[in-house]
C-alpha cells in the first residue's frame, strides 16, 4: 500500500560562506630593530621600524558548516476506514502510529518518532528536521497543497472529480501542525524585514501556537495545552504560486474554513547561527510536523493519495566567501 503522505527533504548548499576573525595591527613599543629583520605584511603596512614601531597581524578562518538530519520523511495515515465521517460532519483522522490507539478495526497507522517531540507521547506519526549550523541559513518550506489521488506507484492519476465546480482532481482535505525548537527569524515581518548579518532580526512566531521561537526552547503543538489532538492550531497547506485556492470538496474558489484556519503556501525563515548539539549555549534547531485529514466518509473516493512538502536550505551569509590570506612581506 502506498504511503499516504510524503515529506520530501531537499538540502541545497548554494553558497559556501565563512566568518573570518582578524585582530587590528598592534604597535609594539620596542627600541631597536627586531631579531631577524623587519616584520609585518603588505596588507597593513610596515610600521616605523626605525622608531621601534612594528605591525603584527593575527588572522584566522572558520568555514561555514551546516549538518541537517531528516527523521521519518513521510507521514503515513495507512489504510483508513471508508465509513469514517460524513460530508456534513467531517471527522478528523490523526496520523496515529500503529498500536497507539485511535485506530479503528482494519486500519493501519504509521511509526512512532525516534523520541518524544515536546509532548508528542510517541503516539503520532511525525516528520522532522534537526539542523546544526554555525552560519545563518535560509529555510523555505513549500506546504504542497491538499492530498491528491495518485496511482499505485505514487505517480499522476489523471482522472477528475465531476462533482467539483472546477472538475479538479479527487482530493482529501489535510491540515498541518508544527513545532519548532531553537531560534528562527522572519524574513518579511516586522520593522526589519530582511536582517543584515549584524542585525538581530525579528524572531519567528509559530503559526500553530503563536509562540515566538528562541534558543533552546520548544514552541507548543497547540495555543492552549500543547496537545496534538486538540482542534486548534491546525492550518491549511496551500499550493505555492496559485492565483486562487479551490476547496478540495466542491472545487469552488471560496473555501469555507471551519474556525477561520489560516492557509499557508510556504514558510520563508532564517535559521539562526550557533545552534548545535552538545554545546553549552543552544542545542540544535528542529522543526517537526504532523498532519490530519478531515474525513467525509463515502464521499472520499477510494484510491491512493499523496502530498509533498518540499524543504530547501541554503547558506545565507556571503560577506566572507573565501579565506583571506595576507601576503607575507
Amino acid at each position: 500500500m502506498l504511503k499516504s503522505s510524503k515529506l520530501l527533504v531537499v538540502i541545497a548548499a548554494l553558497a559556501l560562506c565563512a566568518a573570518a576573525m582578524a585582530q587590528a595591527p598592534v604597535p609594539l613599543d620596542i627600541v631597536g630593530p627586531p631579531v631577524g629583520g623587519a616584520q609585518g605584511t603588505n596588507e597593513v603596512g610596515i610600521g616605523d621600524p626605525a622608531n621601534g614601531h612594528y605591525d603584527v597581524l593575527i588572522n584566522g578562518y572558520i568555514g561555514a558548516y551546516a549538518r541537517v538530519s531528516a527523521y521519518d520523511n513521510w507521514i503515513d495515515f495507512g489504510v483508513m476506514d471508508p465509513m469514517m465521517g460524513t460530508f456534513a460532519t467531517p471527522v478528523a483522522r490523526l496520523a496515529w502510529v500503529n498500536g497507539a490507539g485511535g485506530l479503528e478495526t482494519g486500519e493501519i497507522g504509521g511509526r512512532a518518532p525516534l523520541y518524544e517531540v515536546n509532548g508528542s507521547t510517541l503516539n503520532y506519526d511525525l516528520a522532522g528536521l534537526q539542523i546544526q549550523t554555525n552560519a545563518r541559513l535560509d529555510l523555505r518550506m513549500a506546504m504542497g497543497g491538499y492530498m491528491t489521488r495518485v496511482n499505485e506507484t505514487g505517480g499522476d492519476w489523471f482522472g477528475t472529480d465531476n462533482r467539483r465546480a472546477d472538475f479538479g482532481p479527487y482530493q482529501l482535505r489535510n491540515q498541518v501542525k508544527m513545532v519548532l525548537h531553537g531560534r528562527f527569524l522572519d524574513t518579511w515581518n516586522g520593522p526589519n524585514p530582511d536582517p543584515d548579518a549584524d542585525e538581530d532580526g525579528d524572531q519567528y512566531a509559530s503559526p500553530t501556537s503563536g509562540q515566538v521561537t528562541d534558543f533552546a526552547t520548544w514552541t507548543d503543538w497547540d495555543p492552549a495545552t500543547n496537545a496534538i489532538n486538540n482542534d486548534t492550531g491546525w492550518f491549511e497547506p496551500a499550493l505555492v504560486g496559485g492565483d486562487f485556492y479551490n476547496c478540495p470538496w466542491s472545487g469552488n474558489a471560496t473555501v469555507i474554513y471551519d474556525g477561520g484556519r489560516p492557509e499557508i503556501e510556504e514558510l520563508d525563515l532564517i535559521v539562526e547561527r550557533g545552534q548545535a548539539q552538545a554545546t553549552g549555549f543552544s542545542p540544535a534547531a528542529e522543526i517537526w510536523f504532523t498532519q490530519r485529514i478531515l474525513r467525509r466518509g463515502l464521499q472520499d473516493v477510494q484510491g491512493n493519495y499523496r502530498s509533498d512538502m518540499n524543504i530547501y536550505l541554503t547558506y545565507r551569509e556571503g560577506d566572507v566567501d573565501d579565506r583571506w590570506l595576507p601576503a607575507e612581506k
